[in-house]
Formats: C-alpha cells, sequence, structure tokens
C-alpha cells in the first residue's frame, strides 16, 4: 500500500471516530433534564398572554417569608386580596385586606396576592386569575390564612367576641370618666384626648361625641394613620360589642394605649351626656 493510501486511510478512520464522538455526545445530552434556574423575584413572573392560559394553569405561589418581605417594601406593594366569604373575612385577614367589595383591579398596584384559607387553588381561584392576569403579577398566598396564622403573622378581626384572648387586648373606660376627662376645667387635658367614633357615617352625622373623628369600623385599619398617636386614644362603636370590636382592631394595627368606652354610643345617650351634631 502506498504512503499516499495509507494517509487517506487514516484520515478517514479519524473522520469517523469524531463523527461517533459527536454523534454520542448530542445523545447523552439530550437525555439529560435541563437544571431550572433559581427565581431571586419576590413575585411571580408577570402574567401577559391569556390566550396561552389553559383551564388546568396552576397559579404561582408565593411563600409567607417572601411575602412579609415584599409587604414591608414600599417600594414595590402588593394588593392584598382576600377572597374569602365575607364572615371568614371578618373573624381574621391580613391587616389591609381587600374583599370582593373593595378590590378594584384598575386601581390597585401591579403586584397582588390572593388569599384562601389553606392556599388551595380551585377553579374560582383559576378563573378570577385569568380575570385579573393581564399586565398584573398575580400569586396565591402558600398554606394562605391558616399557615399565616400559625407562623404568627399579625391578624385583624372585626367580628370578634370577647374571650380569655380578645379580652386582654381591650381597655375599657366608663362614660362617666369619659366625660369628666373631656368637661374638667383648665381644658388642655380635654385637648389631648382624640376620640373615634367607628358608626356608620350617617349615624355619626345625627349625633356624637362632641369633637370626635369619624372613622367606621370597616375602614378603621386602613385610616389608623390618621389618629394622632401622642394622645389620649378613645373609640367607641355603636354598642358594647362594637365598642370591643373596635378596640381589638385598634390593638391589632398596634395601637396599645386605647381606651374603649363601655356600652359604646348606647351607654352615652342612656346617661344623657351631650351629643353634638353636624
Amino acid at each position: 500500500m502506498k504512503k499516499t493510501d495509507q494517509y487517506l486511510l487514516w484520515c478517514t478512520i479519524i473522520i469517523i471516530i469524531a463523527i461517533m464522538v459527536w454523534t454520542l455526545s448530542r445523545f447523552i445530552a439530550s437525555t439529560q433534564s435541563p437544571v431550572p434556574q433559581q427565581q431571586h423575584a419576590e413575585y411571580p413572573a408577570e402574567s401577559t398572554d391569556l390566550e396561552t392560559t389553559s383551564q388546568d394553569r396552576t397559579i404561582p405561589t408565593i411563600t409567607i417569608r417572601d411575602f412579609s418581605m415584599a409587604l414591608q417594601d414600599k417600594s414595590t406593594p402588593a394588593a392584598i386580596y382576600d377572597i374569602r366569604p365575607t364572615t371568614a373575612y371578618d373573624e381574621g385577614h391580613i391587616p389591609g385586606s381587600l374583599t370582593s367589595e373593595t378590590f378594584d383591579v384598575a386601581h390597585t398596584g401591579r403586584h397582588i396576592v390572593l388569599i384562601t384559607e389553606n392556599g388551595e387553588e380551585t377553579e374560582h381561584t383559576r378563573a378570577l386569575f385569568r380575570s385579573i392576569a393581564t399586565n398584573n403579577t398575580i400569586a396565591l398566598l402558600e398554606g394562605g390564612i391558616t399557615a399565616w396564622r400559625a407562623a404568627g403573622k399579625p391578624i385583624v378581626s372585626i367580628a370578634v367576641q370577647p374571650d380569655f384572648l380578645t379580652s386582654a387586648k381591650v381597655q375599657f373606660i366608663e362614660p362617666r370618666d369619659l366625660y369628666a376627662m373631656i368637661t374638667q376645667q383648665p381644658t388642655p387635658s380635654a385637648q389631648n384626648i382624640t376620640i373615634i367614633d367607628t358608626r356608620r357615617s350617617g349615624n355619626f352625622a345625627n349625633g356624637h361625641i362632641a369633637g370626635a373623628i369619624n372613622i367606621p369600623l370597616t375602614e378603621l385599619e386602613f385610616r389608623y394613620r390618621e389618629i394622632p398617636h401622642n394622645t389620649h386614644i378613645i373609640i367607641y362603636g355603636a354598642t358594647d360589642i362594637s365598642s370591643f370590636q373596635s378596640g381589638v382592631v385598634l390593638y391589632d394595627v398596634n395601637i396599645l394605649t386605647a381606651k374603649t368606652v363601655r356600652g359604646g354610643w348606647e351607654a352615652w345617650e342612656k346617661y344623657g351626656y351631650p351629643v353634638a351634631q353636624e
């Protein structure tokens, strides 16, 4: 065999081996699963293409830890949409949560977190997701309100009844003692009192304690920052139970020194104390 023929033979063998190695490497690579990249975003990726959203698409979730951190980040505020029944919402919800009556996708931030009882995904949550996902980042709180409560996170309760735990949140003041505070002379001490009336605006207009500020109970957790903290804070509702519930809400939003009028507006009227009108 000539040297030229030997050279061509070896070149052919080398090319064949190279092709076999390349083919084998491609086969091995195709059988391995790609390693997913970790996402460090506080919220899931933005959902913009609803046409590709299938009926069985899983809603992205956010952990309690990430959600707690996101709530502290004022630069990317989240709208908390509690989709549970109103009775469950009143018994306990995340501070600042909106309900179907108060949630408006057109006037909320781009980041929306859905709150359910146990973080379950149902056809209702999927339908809701599909209806508000355009141009918004939607997430379902992992474990729902049950996990949030178990983690010791803050809860606001509206429809609470006095028991051992809730009674510890409320400090009462008798109507006669409040009357003495706001009528005693000289008057500077009266000027250092902030009185909050949590009844509906119509009832407030018909009569209230002089100098009181009207913040309805359903708005209290959203407007509590309007209350000056460097004063003696007094709060009352229509009845003894609504007054108690108002005091619990203030405690839940970390106003711990407020005093609740025992008996509420009913007691104030019963004892014939002065009534102011708008």
